[in-house]
């Protein structure tokens, strides 16, 4: 579903903005998981890389449905102008 929604993303972002912002979402997503283990290595002094990756996945898959929806909200904003 994330590939899914990044895609849409891309088209959506292009068609109504004009302007790419697929990198801007990737970047984000990166400094959020480098930073989720960063955390858990130096604080917590312990990265079980399953318990990582499953948490950071539903960072990213609560980012990219945020994302898809104001893409939503903004579109239809704009249709109804």
């Amino acid at each position: 579903m994330i590939p899914y929604l990044l895609v849409l993303a891309y088209f959506f972002g292009r068609y109504y903005f004009q302007i790419n912002i697929v990198p801007y979402i990737v970047m984000g997503i990166s400094v959020i998981g480098l930073g989720s283990a960063s955390y858990q290595t130096f604080v917590k002094k312990e990265l079980t890389v399953y318990l990582f990756l499953r948490r950071w996945w539903r960072y990213v898959f609560i980012i990219m449905l945020t994302v898809h929806s104001l893409i939503g909200l903004v579109s239809a904003w704009m249709l109804y102008m």
